[in-house]
């Protein structure tokens, strides 16, 4: 056991890919210094663009749909109890697992099956207590996975006055400074709420730093296998929770021993996280994981790439209407989504009795919408519009995804090549909408208490 590795895998929230290392323009020193002496990778997906099941898909290397989280933890969903983890199989393997921070998986903590070092869901907490925990184990011959999770970038953290009395914690960044990536329209109430986002990242970046001189300072570089990543994009309109490009593309940067600096260009889907980890930490990878191994990319070895990764959407907060729900209101908004990203294109089939608007401020619960209508209706009027059932995008002429070919007869030979693809792959993992709406999860904390995060 003395030659297995440790792993530390830290998650944070709505951060999408706005790094420096990613081209974002972005203060993020650690992290871009963290890339530059790792590998980074470039095209990595999230399967379940919602914060929960984006969790759910990490934990147990299934599809959403696969595992059962399907929403939020707090608007009622959960990894079913009996469901195994990779915590379940790095325990079995003589692991000592940990978590510092938040979770948002289950509805009891301890369902997870890891030791709970701290519950802040702060950066600043979950960062200090991780490097307690590691200081504290010096001279163990255990190895040990530690998750590290974070608030952070949540719209909660955006500024002082959401968090919880500790004022002060962070500087805005002045508007006329800011960085506004291509899917948001550059106003002035844009410019101030991004102040406060990317504020927030350069917060988290600060002690992302402490925890990489941690590392360092233990002697922990050699046999540790550390992990950055996000469950999704960024909570603005067209992004979280939607599977385009802002809203799948997450963050995924990585240094392992013996692995050289790279960039990886390959696509990557957040259920290869679990096999991988387990691949690098020699465990057993178990046949009910979907996804698999990339360690081979990371120990320089041959690897056979994914020629496409699939995304959905099924429950997230909000309603129809696109007004936010209230605290007492049981029903979260059922919008289903199946779709598939290979090199070139993303094709998105809406599975919706009546498909959505395309601008939903209340849904991602944030303060950057409130221009939206007024500045979207003058530069792209279908955004108050329902969606089309299908969308096609060329990602390589139109990063963006501004036009939607799934009508163009020039075209149909794509569509038709990815929709089969779609139907497949729903069809070999028995998708249960298949078989009709997916019925939400009403109430189910009244006898089974939620953690709150």
């Amino acid at each position: 056991m003395e030659d297995r590795l440790n792993i530390i895998y830290f998650v944070c929230h709505d951060l999408g890919k706005q790094l420096g290392c990613y081209g974002a323009g972005v203060e993020t020193p650690n992290l871009d210094r963290f890339a530059a002496e790792g590998v980074q990778f470039n095209r990595a997906y999230t399967n379940a663009v919602a914060c929960s099941p984006s969790r759910g898909c990490v934990m147990t290397g299934q599809y959403s749909h696969t595992n059962g989280l399907m929403g939020l933890v707090n608007r009622g969903w959960s990894l079913p109890a009996g469901r195994r983890t990779i915590m379940d199989d790095l325990n079995d393997a003589g692991y000592e697992t940990v978590n510092c921070g938040l979770q948002h998986e289950r509805h009891r903590r301890e369902d997870n099956r890891y030791g709970i070092v701290n519950e802040s869901r702060f950066v600043e907490d979950a960062v200090g207590a991780a490097v307690s925990y590691l200081s504290g184990r010096q001279g163990s011959d255990r190895p040990f996975y530690l998750n590290i999770a974070t608030a952070e970038t949540h719209p909660s953290q955006w500024g002082s006055v959401n968090r919880k009395g500790r004022t002060n914690v962070y500087e805005p960044w002045r508007p006329d400074e800011v960085y506004v990536p291509g899917f948001l329209p550059d106003t002035p109430r844009t410019r101030h709420e991004l102040g406060y986002f990317q504020g927030c990242i350069r917060y988290m970046d600060h002690h992302l730093g402490t925890l990489f001189e941690a590392v360092d300072h233990l002697g922990l570089r050699d046999n540790t296998v550390v992990v950055f990543t996000n469950d999704h994009g960024v909570a603005a309109h067209r992004a979280k929770p939607t599977v385009y490009e802002a809203g799948s593309g997450i963050s995924l940067l990585a240094q392992s021993p013996g692995a050289e600096p790279a960039q990886v260009d390959h696509l990557i889907q957040n259920i290869d996280y679990a096999p991988t980890l387990l691949d690098l930490a020699h465990v057993e990878i178990p046949d009910r994981m979907q996804g698999r191994s990339f360690a081979p990319l990371l120990r320089r070895e041959a690897y056979e790439p994914h020629s496409e990764v699939f995304l959905e959407r099924n429950y997230h907060s909000g309603t129809p209407d696109g007004e936010p729900l209230s605290t007492d209101q049981p029903n979260a908004y059922y919008d289903p989504m199946r779709a598939v990203r290979t090199d070139r294109y993303r094709y998105i089939r809406h599975l919706a009795d009546s498909p959505r608007r395309y601008w939903l401020p209340g849904e991602v619960e944030n303060r950057l919408a409130t221009e939206y209508e007024v500045v979207w209706n003058h530069l792209w009027p279908p955004m108050t519009e329902p969606r089309d059932r299908e969308e096609l995008f060329d990602l390589d002429n139109d990063p963006d995804e501004t036009r939607n070919l799934a009508g163009d007869p020039e075209c149909e030979s794509i569509r038709a090549d990815l929709s089969a693809r779609v139907d497949r792959w729903m069809t070999e993992t028995d998708d249960p909408i298949l078989k009709g709406e997916i019925p939400d999860r009403l109430n189910p904390w009244e006898d089974e208490p939620y953690t709150p995060v």
